[in-house]
């Protein structure tokens, strides 16, 4: 807060407030790291209730859309009737906040992405709703793709992420009894 009484003193063209933007935006950068780290490794108590699957993609793609608008991804959602789960809330929105803004970083140059929800199985005669979220990006190399739920794996450049997304996504998933599986290919999205 200090950081920013004092860029707000500063006019922009001094030259003394570039190096205090950069330290501002370090600041922002290590306070998301510090608070990936904390939800990585908090102990659960998840808070279950019913939720409608349908109402959080839908709110996901309003909360993400002006991130995606500005990189000219559109988004096409593929909505069919599923029933209601059983799941932490706060915890569904964050996978799939993590799902959406990872589908946009890849697609730099604009691009298309899917969000589609139907009905599935995770094993026979145990019924599942299935959240797919494709992207027309750049793709995963296939040797990364084990890797990219390992904790503080990363293929983005330094600053841009942590590594922990997809593994705090992969637990998520995991503690609600559920399966994250990811397909990718190099130039045709993931």
């Amino acid at each position: 807060m200090r950081l920013e009484g004092v860029l707000a003193k500063i006019p922009l063209a001094d030259p003394n407030r570039r190096p205090l933007e950069i330290v501002e935006q370090e600041v922002e950068r290590m306070a998301k790291l510090v608070a990936n780290l904390l939800n990585f490794s908090r102990a659960g108590r998840d808070q279950i209730s019913t939720v409608n699957v349908l109402e959080e993609v839908r709110k996901t793609i309003e909360l993400t859309e002006p991130f995606l608008k500005r990189l000219r991804v559109e988004v096409v959602p593929e909505f069919h009737a599923v029933p209601d789960i059983f799941a932490d809330r706060q915890q569904l929105r964050q996978v799939l906040l993590n799902l959406f803004t990872n589908a946009g970083d890849a697609m730099p140059n604009g691009g298309r992405l899917i969000s589609r929800v139907t009905p599935g199985e995770l094993a026979p005669n145990r019924s599942a709703v299935v959240i797919e979220i494709a992207d027309s990006g750049v793709g995963i190399p296939a040797e990364h793709l084990a890797k990219v739920t390992d904790p503080f794996f990363t293929t983005k450049e330094e600053g841009k992420g942590t590594g922990l997304g997809l593994a705090i996504c992969r637990r998520i998933v995991q503690e609600h009894h559920g399966k994250l599986e990811i397909e990718s290919e190099v130039g045709n999205g993931t």
